[in-house]
């Protein structure tokens, strides 16, 4: 009984370490959805194909770089959690990675262009997905 007392004390900080990373990620990966979903419905009547409303240009950017910004932080979390469990990294963690990828390249074109693909706005960057 000694032994696997002495192994639970050893990895005891590391079980803790494990924990705060996942605490960290859980509290931004709620920040990240509370504001893509605050965008989200901001602009949730509005068809896809046409352009979104944009009476002041400048808090739009500002709005879509903030949404990025969110993104890279989220990504880099998630990043560093594949890291830590390597092989045994679930799923959806893989496909929340391949995702905001996808989400971070439209949103760099539109703050580049202001437009996606074909000439029209991306909703699914704006974090309507």
């Amino acid at each position: 009984m000694g032994g696997i007392y002495e192994i639970f004390r050893e990895a005891l900080p590391e079980i803790i370490a494990g924990l705060v990373v996942a605490a960290i990620l859980a509290l931004v990966g709620v920040a990240v959805r509370k504001r893509a979903n605050k965008v989200a419905s901001s602009h949730q009547n509005v068809p896809p194909s046409s352009p979104l409303p944009c009476t002041k240009p400048q808090s739009k950017k500002k709005e879509n770089a903030e949404l990025l910004d969110l993104k890279h932080r989220r990504l880099h979390e998630l990043q560093k959690k594949k890291a830590l469990m390597g092989i045994n990294t679930p799923p959806e963690v893989m496909i929340e990675i391949e995702e905001l990828e996808k989400d971070i390249h439209e949103l760099e074109r539109i703050d580049r262009n202001g437009y996606g693909r074909n000439g029209e706005r991306s909703t699914r960057a704006q974090g309507a997905h």
